[in-house]
C-alpha cells in the first residue's frame, strides 16, 4: 500500500517536471504529414467492426438496411436510463472504445439515425435535454 502511494507521488511529481515537454512533443508528432489520414482510419475501423457486430455480422441497420457508416450509430436497445452511470457519459468514440473494452457486451444493436429517432419518438425514450422544452399556447389578442 505505502510502495503504491509512493509510485503514485512519484508519478505526479514527474509529471509535473516534464509536462511541458511532454505536450510539445505531443503537438510535433500531430503535426506530422499522415498523422490526421492514419488516425481518421483506425476510429473508421473501429467504429466499422462495433457497427458490423451489432449489426448481425453487417454493417447496416438492423431496422431498414440503410449502410452509410456516417448516419449510423450504436443504440441501447432497453434505452440509455438502464445502463450504468458511467456509461451514459459516453457517446461517439468514447462509447466504441468502451465496447471494445468491454468485448462487445449485450445489449446494443446498431441503427441508422433515421430508425433511432423513429425508435425514441415511439418508445417516449427522451433525453433530458430537451425536458424543459414546453409548448407555448396561443394567445389571442382582440381588439
Amino acid at each position: 500500500m505505502i510502495d503504491q502511494e509512493r509510485k503514485k507521488a512519484a508519478s505526479k511529481r514527474f509529471y509535473w517536471r516534464h509536462h511541458k515537454e511532454q505536450l510539445e512533443r505531443l503537438r510535433i508528432y500531430r503535426q506530422k504529414p499522415g498523422y490526421k489520414e492514419h488516425k481518421r482510419e483506425l476510429l473508421l475501423a473501429l467504429k466499422s467492426k462495433a457497427l458490423t457486430h451489432y449489426g448481425e455480422g453487417v454493417c447496416a441497420c438492423i431496422q431498414c438496411g440503410f449502410d452509410n457508416v456516417k448516419a449510423l450509430s450504436i443504440d441501447h436497445i432497453d434505452g440509455r436510463d438502464n445502463v450504468e452511470h458511467s456509461v451514459k457519459r459516453l457517446n461517439g468514440l468514447g462509447m466504441y472504445y468502451w465496447l471494445k473494452k468491454k468485448g462487445y457486451p449485450s445489449g446494443y444493436q446498431t441503427l441508422c439515425m433515421n430508425c433511432q429517432f423513429i425508435k425514441r419518438e415511439d418508445t417516449r425514450e427522451f433525453s433530458n435535454q430537451y425536458a424543459h422544452i414546453t409548448t407555448k399556447k396561443r394567445v389571442s389578442v382582440t381588439v
